[in-house]
């Protein structure tokens, strides 16, 4: 056991270092290294794994990961899976906490790292469009979502549009997704049962505490669509209750897109901040983010076979994956745009990363350093 705990934190600890990218081209990642590379698991599990990965509310990379470390040694491989892949990005982002006070000392420098976030938004709503709005009923989900979000845009209001677009999907869907094979995780339905409540538990307690934490709790809990989608609940609420500035939550999500490893590291960032850079906070909320993807993937992976069987649920889904991509357009709009595109040469920045992005599919650490540095320069001219 020890032995196998010592492999599965080599090996994530290996991809948290050198996995550059986000989401996406972190499945990729996994599937060369134990699908292909090690065989610790075959096709069709790592397939079974991803698609109930992103599914379920929570950090889609990192609880896949969390799924491969369970397949190898139950919980505690899950755990330690986790953190190998999120150590390195997080101590970084601790580092990114203490030094933020000079960060915001650099005006040109923090102005390129909001057009860099821009560029990489704009291609996640992209990509995601392209995904999940692919038929009528989602794509009328999505232009809703995101009217009544640049309407209204408050915490309440986004939490109303996700509920709605479950409902509008379950009733409007008439296709439903393949039936996933039964997972082979040694987990039993009794203990899944106490992540689950567990997890219930944790979401009601934090609806009637305000702070941080209970803020990226809540955050962790309620993401579908990985770490993109995460900016806007954390921008929203972080701003609103007054804990921090809208420049500074982005500027610490343009500083995570330079990192390998998950995007939730930003954690880390915001919890440090908001306790007065903070170190110990800054670990506590790292911890808070993730801890609910976590007891969520772990409680359901035993009833899962169960639950899928209702078509209802899987349409469900769908509607839920459409509004997402308009909540994150929200985001896209205000903050990112209304204060990353402020004259021209911010507008021609944008314009070619962007590009650079989509059309001829250049990493997201290169275009934002690339920003940076185009945003530095532009404050000399």
């Amino acid at each position: 056991m020890r032995n196998k705990l010592w492999q599965i934190w080599l090996a994530f600890t290996r991809l948290g270092l050198t996995s550059f990218g986000g989401p996406t081209a972190h499945i990729g990642y996994f599937h060369h290294e134990f699908v292909t590379r090690r065989g610790w698991l075959s096709n069709d599990e790592f397939a079974q794994d991803n698609a109930l990965c992103q599914l379920v509310p929570g950090p889609a990379s990192s609880q896949l990961g969390m799924l491969i470390g369970a397949r190898q040694a139950g919980i505690w491989g899950s755990i330690v899976a986790w953190l190998g892949f999120t150590t390195p990005s997080a101590l970084i982002m601790l580092f990114v906490m203490r030094g933020s006070p000079w960060l915001a000392q650099q005006p040109g420098l923090v102005h390129g790292l909001l057009i860099g976030a821009a560029c990489v938004v704009t291609h996640a709503v992209w990509s995601m469009a392209r995904t999940f709005c692919q038929t009528i009923p989602n794509q009328l989900i999505t232009a809703l979502t995101l009217g009544v979000l640049l309407a209204w845009n408050l915490p309440w209001v986004q939490l109303s549009c996700l509920i709605g677009a479950a409902i509008w999907g379950a009733l409007l869907h008439r296709q439903s997704l393949p039936v996933i094979a039964p997972s082979s995780i040694a987990q039993t339905r009794t203990r899944g049962s106490i992540f689950l409540i567990c997890f219930a538990v944790l979401v009601l307690i934090s609806t009637f505490i305000t702070n941080p934490l209970s803020i990226l709790f809540q955050s962790g809990a309620l993401v579908f669509g990985g770490g993109h989608v995460v900016l806007p609940l954390i921008q929203q609420r972080f701003v609103a209750s007054g804990a921090m500035q809208s420049s500074q939550i982005l500027s610490g999500y343009a500083a995570a897109q330079l990192l390998p490893g998950p995007l939730f590291a930003i954690g880390a960032y915001v919890a440090g901040v908001a306790g007065g850079y903070s170190w110990v906070q800054g670990v506590l909320g790292i911890v808070a983010i993730f801890l609910p993807g976590w007891l969520l993937i772990m409680g359901i992976v035993p009833w899962w076979q169960t639950i899928q069987q209702h078509v209802w649920v899987q349409r469900a889904l769908r509607g839920i994956q459409a509004a997402v991509v308009g909540v994150l357009a929200a985001t896209l709009w205000d903050p990112i745009m209304t204060h990353a595109l402020t004259d021209i040469a911010g507008i021609a920045i944008w314009s070619i990363g962007t590009t650079l992005l989509i059309n001829f599919r250049w990493p997201a650490w290169v275009i934002t350093v690339l920003c940076a540095c185009a945003g530095l320069i532009s404050r000399y001219f």
